[in-house]
């Protein structure tokens, strides 16, 4: 299970909805957000402008940074899962469900990114 902290008080629409799993869309991560280590958390830290304007933090457990690292790169939902399906032990669904909910709070904090010109990949 991906367990995400998500504290955030910029809560605004970003422009895509939950159809990124049904679609081949490519998604990646914001540049201004960036994930650190501090104290055996890992901590998405927004920088730069976002550091003013985003008024909260988000803590992800080992398997949500391995997704993090994956978003640095453009790819698409069927790629977090395979990477997922691929190193860890869990159930096909279990993990679906779970990069979902992943997906879906870094949308909420506008942190995740989508290319909707790229749907052919």
């Amino acid at each position: 299970m991906i367990c995400v902290s998500f504290v955030c008080h910029k809560m605004d629409e970003y422009g895509f909805g939950s159809d990124y799993r049904e679609k081949k869309n490519i998604m990646k991560i914001d540049r201004n957000f960036v994930l650190r280590e501090i104290a055996g958390e890992y901590i998405i830290i927004p920088t730069g402008k976002t550091a003013l304007e985003f008024n909260g933090l988000i803590t992800v457990n080992e398997i949500g940074m391995e997704l993090w690292k994956m978003l640095q790169n453009e790819v698409t939902f069927d790629d977090l899962l395979k990477g997922i399906m691929e190193e860890y032990d869990v159930d096909e669904e279990v993990a679906k469900e779970d990069i979902r909910d992943f997906l879906d709070k870094l949308i909420d904090g506008g942190i995740l990114t989508e290319d909707d010109s790229t749907e052919s990949r």
